[in-house]
């Protein structure tokens, strides 16, 4: 199912995925990361449709209204570069915004770059 999110690129080779896995904590850095993504499609425009972002944003301290509100910006600018680049055929990202182990899993079998970009951690 997650290969089918990806989908392939128009000359139907498989779609190079940059997945990242993380907590919704503004120490973990996602925003930025998604930011780093756009900016790759602004600067390489031979990527777009070539490349997906796949971005699994567990959301945590849900009690807290500052990670809720980091939550709803890291959905914003998802949303935000899907309507930009985004094409009937080609979701440049891919968000979820749920904690799913086995699907995280999966989508590193299938990455060919993992984003970790934490301001500090651990």
């Amino acid at each position: 199912v997650l290969r089918e999110e990806i989908g392939r690129a128009p000359d139907g080779t498989p779609r190079k995925t940059v997945v990242r896995v993380d907590r919704t904590e503004l120490s973990k850095n996602i925003v930025r990361g998604l930011l780093a993504y756009r900016q790759l499609l602004d600067d390489r425009p031979e990527w777009r449709e070539r490349v997906v972002h796949v971005a699994f944003a567990y959301p945590s301290r849900q009690d807290l209204a500052v990670y809720r509100d980091y939550t709803a910006e890291v959905q914003r600018v998802a949303e935000e570069i899907n309507e930009r680049y985004g094409t009937p055929g080609w979701r440049p990202v891919v968000l979820h915004v749920r904690d799913d182990f086995a699907r995280s899993l999966a989508a590193y079998r299938l990455a060919d770059v993992a984003l970790v970009n934490p301001i500090r951690d651990g």
